[in-house]
């Protein structure tokens, strides 16, 4: 499960290893969270791992007291911190765009294999000024990293650490980030790189995978492509802001190609497709086909209170994929 809405996820900075605290809508999402997991059976866990982080710590905290587990054993690793985004850390998000230009942060957010900018020693964010790594081997402090490398610190862990605790049988809950789940899921269903660094993970949405004897994850009706696990919660809740997210990582100036959108569609596990009006659409959907339903001009409201502001794209993301007629194909 990755934390809740952080301050600076609100305020739109670079956050990587700064620990900032949840906002209150990121309080909010945590006891959400717990409310899904103890509805669907999930009510006790042998043991937690988190982050150093207290955005990630709290968010695990307010899901072991609602859950009225606060007993279970939690571990705290680095490993599990968020990605380090060296020199852009604690930078507002559009002006560093406006600085540095959309492709080049778009490199280095959404690349592999390539860092930011390194922190340089003396800046008042680096982690080595922080108590809490005071025992940390100075070499294991990054001054930047890329997913490629939050992969390789990442999975010292899982190997050596996790892997016994599941393959003893015991119910694991990780509370971490957005990167360090990306490197688990990635190793879990062997996701390309290509794919893996445009995977957004939402805040505080459980995210529950069943693995076999082999530790091979086992595909879940419900599950999001290209994953195996699902996340809980009512699938006709969870479907707008879990596109919102997958979409959130295509440039937004020259629009969402219909292609793409429609593979987000088909991500979506049937439950979440069902009982979805279609609405037009003035551009083709993947096929070349106009998608069923009424015209919807720029401006009009839709149905469920979303309203359109795009140019290219008459419906806002969210509504124009749930539109496209390939989602039930």
């Amino acid at each position: 499960m990755r934390h809740g809405e952080s301050l600076w996820n609100v305020e739109n900075r670079f956050t990587g290893w700064v620990d900032v605290p949840l906002y209150h809508t990121g309080e909010a999402e945590s006891h959400r969270a717990a409310a899904s997991l103890k509805a669907e059976g999930f009510k006790e866990f042998d043991v937690v791992y988190t982050s150093t982080l207290k955005r990630a710590i709290k968010t695990a905290w307010n899901v072991l007291e609602d859950l009225d587990i606060m007993y279970t054993p939690v571990h705290h690793d680095w490993r599990l911190n968020e990605r380090m985004y060296g020199g852009l850390q604690g930078l507002d998000k559009a002006e560093t765009v406006a600085k540095h230009g959309a492709d080049q942060v778009l490199i280095w957010r959404r690349s592999y294999d390539t860092p930011p900018p390194v922190m340089e020693a003396g800046n008042e964010f680096h982690p080595a000024k922080e108590a809490k790594y005071k025992n940390l081997d100075p070499k294991d402090i990054p001054n930047t990293e890329s997913l490629k490398d939050v992969v390789a610190r990442f999975m010292p862990l899982w190997n050596d650490t996790l892997v016994p605790i599941i393959k003893s049988g015991k119910k694991l809950l990780i509370s971490a980030h957005g990167n360090t789940l990306r490197a688990l899921v990635k190793h879990l269903d062997d996701i390309p790189e290509d794919v893996i660094a445009n995977l957004n993970i939402p805040t505080s949405v459980p995210l529950v995978y069943e693995l076999d004897e082999n530790l091979k994850p086992i595909k879940h009706a419900q599950a999001w492509a290209p994953m195996s696990g699902r996340y809980l919660g009512d699938q006709e809740v969870l479907t707008p802001p879990l596109l919102s997210f997958l979409v959130s990582s295509f440039p937004q100036s020259g629009g969402v190609p219909a292609d793409a959108l429609c593979v987000l569609a088909r991500a979506a596990p049937p439950e979440a497709r069902r009982g979805r009006v279609a609405a037009g659409d003035q551009g083709p959907d993947c096929g070349g086909r106009q998608p069923d339903g009424q015209e919807v001009e720029r401006g009009a409201a839709f149905r469920g209170g979303c309203v359109c502001l795009h140019g290219r794209i008459h419906l806002c993301l969210v509504c124009w994929a749930l539109a496209l007629r390939c989602w039930t194909q």
